[in-house]
Protein backbone atom coordinates (compact mmCIF):
# COMPACT_ATOMS: atom_id res chain seq x y z
CA UNK A 1 0.00 0.00 0.00
CA UNK A 2 1.09 3.56 -0.55
CA UNK A 3 -0.50 6.72 0.68
CA UNK A 4 -1.71 9.69 -1.30
CA UNK A 5 -3.64 12.78 -0.30
CA UNK A 6 -7.17 13.58 -1.38
CA UNK A 7 -9.78 16.11 -0.39
CA UNK A 8 -12.76 15.01 1.61
CA UNK A 9 -16.25 16.45 0.90
CA UNK A 10 -15.57 19.35 3.28
CA UNK A 11 -12.40 20.35 1.39
CA UNK A 12 -9.90 19.08 3.97
CA UNK A 13 -6.91 17.01 2.90
CA UNK A 14 -6.90 13.46 4.14
CA UNK A 15 -4.56 10.56 3.57
CA UNK A 16 -5.86 7.34 2.07
CA UNK A 17 -4.33 4.11 0.84
CA UNK A 18 -4.16 3.16 -2.76
CA UNK A 19 -3.08 -0.12 -4.41
CA UNK A 20 0.41 -1.58 -4.33
CA UNK A 21 2.33 -2.82 -1.37
CA UNK A 22 5.95 -2.01 -2.19
CA UNK A 23 7.45 0.25 0.51
CA UNK A 24 10.03 1.81 -1.84
CA UNK A 25 7.24 2.89 -4.15
CA UNK A 26 5.42 4.35 -1.18
CA UNK A 27 8.47 6.37 -0.15
CA UNK A 28 9.15 7.46 -3.71
CA UNK A 29 5.57 8.61 -4.29
CA UNK A 30 4.99 10.32 -0.96
CA UNK A 31 7.24 13.40 -1.53
CA UNK A 32 5.30 14.23 -4.68
CA UNK A 33 1.92 14.13 -3.06
CA UNK A 34 0.15 17.51 -2.88
CA UNK A 35 0.74 17.91 0.84
CA UNK A 36 3.43 15.78 2.50
CA UNK A 37 3.44 15.39 6.25
CA UNK A 38 5.54 17.78 8.31
CA UNK A 39 7.51 14.85 9.72
CA UNK A 40 8.93 14.16 6.24
CA UNK A 41 12.62 15.12 6.29
CA UNK A 42 12.43 17.22 3.10
CA UNK A 43 9.20 18.97 4.04
CA UNK A 44 10.73 22.46 4.35
CA UNK A 45 12.64 22.17 1.07
CA UNK A 46 9.59 20.87 -0.80
CA UNK A 47 7.42 23.62 0.59
CA UNK A 48 9.98 26.27 -0.37
CA UNK A 49 10.46 25.04 -3.92
CA UNK A 50 6.76 24.55 -4.55
CA UNK A 51 5.74 27.98 -3.25
CA UNK A 52 8.01 31.02 -3.18
CA UNK A 53 11.12 29.65 -4.96
CA UNK A 54 9.07 28.48 -7.92
CA UNK A 55 7.86 32.02 -8.52
CA UNK A 56 11.41 33.37 -8.42
CA UNK A 57 12.48 31.92 -11.77
CA UNK A 58 11.98 34.26 -14.70
CA UNK A 59 13.94 35.81 -17.52
CA UNK A 60 16.94 37.84 -16.46
CA UNK A 61 19.33 39.98 -18.47
CA UNK A 62 21.93 37.24 -18.12
CA UNK A 63 19.64 34.79 -19.90
CA UNK A 64 18.92 37.23 -22.69
CA UNK A 65 22.63 38.03 -23.01
CA UNK A 66 23.63 34.38 -23.31
CA UNK A 67 20.88 33.48 -25.76
CA UNK A 68 21.54 36.60 -27.83
CA UNK A 69 25.29 36.11 -28.07
CA UNK A 70 24.89 32.45 -28.94
CA UNK A 71 22.33 33.18 -31.66
CA UNK A 72 24.50 35.93 -33.18
CA UNK A 73 27.60 33.72 -33.19
CA UNK A 74 25.77 30.71 -34.57
CA UNK A 75 23.91 32.73 -37.21
CA UNK A 76 27.02 34.35 -38.66
CA UNK A 77 29.04 31.13 -38.49
CA UNK A 78 26.34 29.34 -40.49
CA UNK A 79 25.70 32.23 -42.85
CA UNK A 80 29.32 32.33 -43.99
CA UNK A 81 29.73 28.52 -43.82
CA UNK A 82 32.35 28.88 -41.07
CA UNK A 83 30.68 26.45 -38.70
CA UNK A 84 31.33 23.58 -41.11
CA UNK A 85 34.82 24.61 -42.30
CA UNK A 86 36.53 26.20 -39.28
CA UNK A 87 36.89 23.49 -36.63
CA UNK A 88 38.22 25.83 -33.94
CA UNK A 89 35.29 28.18 -34.35
CA UNK A 90 32.93 25.22 -34.17
CA UNK A 91 34.63 24.04 -30.97
CA UNK A 92 34.31 27.46 -29.32
CA UNK A 93 30.67 27.87 -30.35
CA UNK A 94 29.92 24.43 -28.91
CA UNK A 95 31.77 25.34 -25.70
CA UNK A 96 29.74 28.52 -25.39
CA UNK A 97 26.54 26.55 -25.98
CA UNK A 98 27.60 24.16 -23.20
CA UNK A 99 28.00 27.16 -20.91
CA UNK A 100 24.53 28.40 -21.85
CA UNK A 101 23.09 24.98 -21.02
CA UNK A 102 24.89 24.91 -17.67
CA UNK A 103 23.66 28.42 -16.91
CA UNK A 104 20.04 27.52 -17.66
CA UNK A 105 20.22 24.30 -15.71
CA UNK A 106 21.48 26.02 -12.54
CA UNK A 107 19.58 29.32 -12.69
CA UNK A 108 16.52 27.76 -11.08
CA UNK A 109 18.63 26.57 -8.13
CA UNK A 110 20.64 29.73 -7.46
CA UNK A 111 22.04 32.60 -9.47
CA UNK A 112 25.45 32.09 -7.86
CA UNK A 113 25.71 28.53 -9.21
CA UNK A 114 24.64 29.61 -12.66
CA UNK A 115 26.99 32.55 -13.07
CA UNK A 116 30.01 30.96 -11.45
CA UNK A 117 29.48 27.55 -13.01
CA UNK A 118 29.16 28.88 -16.55
CA UNK A 119 31.62 31.78 -16.30
CA UNK A 120 34.50 29.80 -17.79
CA UNK A 121 32.57 29.17 -20.99
CA UNK A 122 32.03 32.89 -21.62
CA UNK A 123 35.74 33.16 -22.47
CA UNK A 124 35.10 31.29 -25.70
CA UNK A 125 33.43 34.47 -26.98
CA UNK A 126 36.87 36.09 -26.96
CA UNK A 127 37.84 33.63 -29.69
CA UNK A 128 34.50 33.48 -31.50
CA UNK A 129 34.00 37.19 -32.15
CA UNK A 130 37.44 38.02 -33.63
CA UNK A 131 37.19 34.98 -35.89
CA UNK A 132 33.77 36.07 -37.11
CA UNK A 133 34.89 39.68 -37.59
CA UNK A 134 37.85 38.49 -39.64
CA UNK A 135 35.70 36.39 -41.98
CA UNK A 136 32.46 38.36 -42.54
CA UNK A 137 31.70 41.19 -44.96
CA UNK A 138 32.17 44.83 -43.97
CA UNK A 139 28.46 45.46 -43.30
CA UNK A 140 28.31 42.57 -40.88
CA UNK A 141 31.62 43.59 -39.29
CA UNK A 142 30.05 46.87 -38.16
CA UNK A 143 27.07 45.00 -36.74
CA UNK A 144 29.38 42.64 -34.80
CA UNK A 145 31.41 45.62 -33.55
CA UNK A 146 28.17 47.18 -32.29
CA UNK A 147 27.16 43.96 -30.55
CA UNK A 148 30.57 43.71 -28.88
CA UNK A 149 30.41 47.37 -27.80
CA UNK A 150 26.93 46.94 -26.29
CA UNK A 151 28.00 43.73 -24.56
CA UNK A 152 31.06 45.50 -23.11
CA UNK A 153 28.91 48.34 -21.79
CA UNK A 154 26.50 45.83 -20.24
CA UNK A 155 29.38 44.01 -18.53
CA UNK A 156 30.93 47.26 -17.31
CA UNK A 157 27.65 48.36 -15.77
CA UNK A 158 27.40 44.97 -14.05
CA UNK A 159 30.94 45.26 -12.67
CA UNK A 160 30.42 48.75 -11.27
CA UNK A 161 27.00 47.94 -9.80
CA UNK A 162 27.76 47.01 -6.18
CA UNK A 163 24.29 45.58 -5.54
CA UNK A 164 24.99 42.79 -8.02
CA UNK A 165 28.18 41.67 -6.27
CA UNK A 166 27.86 38.16 -4.82
CA UNK A 167 30.78 37.57 -2.43
CA UNK A 168 32.23 34.16 -1.78
CA UNK A 169 31.50 32.93 1.71
CA UNK A 170 34.00 30.65 3.35
CA UNK A 171 35.36 29.97 6.81
CA UNK A 172 38.21 32.43 6.17
CA UNK A 173 35.95 35.40 5.36
CA UNK A 174 33.61 35.02 8.33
Amino acid sequence: MFFIWRKDPKGRLEEFRQGGDHPAFSLAFRPFSPSPQKSFFLYNALEAYTTYKAIQVGFTLGMIERIGMFLVAYYYANRYNLYQTNQRLRLFINLYFTGVCIYFSFISVAAEFATRGAFFYVYSLFFIMPTLIKEVQIKDKYFLYTIILLWSVYLAIGVFGIEEYLPYKSSLTQ
